[in-house]
C-alpha cells in the first residue's frame, strides 16, 4: 500500500510543471510565489481539448480585499479572446481559500479550466488575471498549445 501511494504522488507531480516561462502583465497587488499548471509536463503547456487544465497561483497579497475576480483570455496577435465558463467571482466559487483577504496574506488560488473542443489547434499566449476591488492582484501571461 505504501509503494502505491508513493507512485500515486509521483505521478502527480510529473503531470505538473511550475511555470517559470511567465510574464508579469501587471500584477500590482499581489506578489506571485509560485504558479502550479496540471497537466502540463514541459513549456510551453499543451491543453488537450476537451480536458480541464487546473491552475493554481500562490500569492502574497498587498491589501485589504473582500472581492476577487478572475479574467482568463487568449492572445491572438493583439486579440484578448476569453475563455468561456471561467467563474468570474474567485470568492463565491471558492477559487481562493477565503475572502475577505488581509494585506500581507499569502493566498492561493485555484481553478480549473475547461479546454473547449471548439478551440482552434494553435499556439496562443494565456493571459490570466486575479483581480482585487479596484487593480490586478496577480497578471501573468504564459506559453501554451491547444492540442488534440
Amino acid at each position: 500500500m505504501i509503494k502505491l501511494t508513493i507512485f500515486s504522488c509521483v505521478l502527480v507531480a510529473a503531470s505538473a510543471i511550475v511555470i517559470h516561462n511567465y510574464r508579469d502583465c501587471g500584477s500590482r497587488d499581489g506578489l506571485v510565489k509560485s504558479i502550479d499548471i496540471s497537466p502540463c509536463t514541459a513549456e510551453p503547456c499543451k491543453l488537450k481539448r476537451g480536458t480541464n487544465v487546473t491552475v493554481a497561483i500562490t500569492f502574497t497579497s498587498k491589501v485589504d480585499t473582500t472581492r476577487v475576480t478572475t479574467s482568463v483570455h487568449g492572445i491572438l496577435g493583439f486579440i484578448p479572446i476569453p475563455f468561456v465558463g471561467i467563474p468570474k467571482d474567485a470568492c463565491a466559487n471558492n477559487n481562493v481559500d477565503h475572502c475577505p483577504i488581509v494585506n500581507g496574506e499569502t493566498i492561493v488560488y485555484s481553478n480549473q479550466i475547461y479546454v473547449n473542443p471548439v478551440y482552434p489547434l494553435l499556439r496562443v499566449t494565456v493571459e490570466f488575471e486575479v483581480k482585487d476591488d479596484h487593480h490586478d492582484m496577480v497578471c501573468f501571461k504564459f506559453p501554451t498549445e491547444i492540442v488534440n
